[in-house]
């Protein structure tokens, strides 16, 4: 029988070899993933009040490539990052105005979705372009040095 808390390992076998689990391993790659999420979120907000919609997949994609990861995990924080900021965005506003607006949109859908559902979808949306965005960062980064290019040999005619 085995007791564990934290790093603290209490083993009543002791012949039996068992790994330790390290608190500071699984914070530091929690903190990894927590890092370029509060990057996204805050300059998607700073540059969401004077730009376009799609500044906040440029922002993902710088974010993407100066913390490059593997590219699923890039996808995660990227699509974390602007679902959260998009999909908080769009509650407020639609706390602002009473809920009309997401209202009048699902009746374009036919109301095939409820106002709560066309907000998880603005969520989604948004995740799914600062997730391939931050993705593409990623592996962009990744890919820079690896493409050589070849000249043409040239014949002496």
């Amino acid at each position: 029988m085995e007791f564990r808390l934290w790093t603290l390992e209490i083993n009543l076998k002791p012949n039996v070899k068992r790994p330790t689990y390290n608190v500071l391993k699984m914070f530091n790659k929690l903190k990894s993933i927590v890092t370029p999420v509060i990057i996204i979120v805050a300059l998607g907000f700073l540059a969401g009040n004077f730009s376009p919609w799609w500044v906040i997949a440029i922002i993902a994609f710088i974010v993407g490539y100066f913390f490059p990861r593997t590219w699923a995990t890039s996808f995660l924080y990227g699509f974390i990052a602007v679902s959260l900021l998009w999909g908080v965005y769009a509650a407020t506003k639609n706390s602002d105005n009473g809920g009309i607006m997401s209202t009048s949109i699902s009746q374009l859908f036919a109301n095939a979705l409820s106002a709560t559902q066309l907000l998880y979808f603005t969520g989604v949306i948004g995740g799914l372009v600062g997730g391939f965005a931050a993705a593409s960062g990623s592996l962009f980064k990744n890919l820079k040095g690896s493409v050589i290019v070849k000249q043409p040999e040239r014949n002496a005619a």
